[in-house]
């Protein structure tokens, strides 16, 4: 029901503004039976699916890290377009990864055991740290150039 209310309100109500709460709330009920729906067919189909629905979320949500610490350091040495360079990097990197079901050990075959079976979204993260603080180096050269 959640699911179906966020689905309703966030993204319908953002297409179509002019819908009143009522109408809103009609979908809502609309909706509970078809994302329940999926579920049962997500289910069905092997716990695969589902876990590999929740290493990609996490793998999504980790891409935001990077950029989050940064921000919170005194002296935030990331610039916005490296911070954005740098999500979209890991982003892409990993929707690659898990299309293709790669891991470390398909990647690189001749990696010792101990480095190989390290989790496959440490590489979209290694990707975006780089990308990030090299953009960011190069935007904030062009900035003080510009003043």
């Amino acid at each position: 029901m959640t699911a179906s209310t966020l689905f309703s309100k966030n993204i319908v109500y953002g297409l179509k503004q002019g819908y009143d709460e009522a109408r809103i709330a009609r979908l809502s009920k609309i909706f509970v039976p078809i994302l329940g729906g999926l579920s049962c067919l997500f289910v069905f189909q092997g716990g695969n699916a589902l876990a590999a629905i929740l290493q990609v979320g996490y793998s999504l949500i980790v891409q935001l890290c990077p950029a989050l610490f940064a921000s919170l350091m005194k002296r935030n040495p990331v610039t916005t377009a490296g911070a954005i360079s740098g999500i979209v990097t890991g982003i892409l990197i990993t929707i690659f990864i898990s299309n293709y079901s790669m891991t470390l050990a398909t990647i690189f075959p001749s990696l010792p055991r101990v480095i190989s079976d390290i989790n496959i979204g440490f590489l979209p993260l290694l990707a975006n740290i780089l990308v990030t603080f090299m953009v960011s180096t190069f935007t904030r050269k062009t900035a003080n150039f510009e003043h």
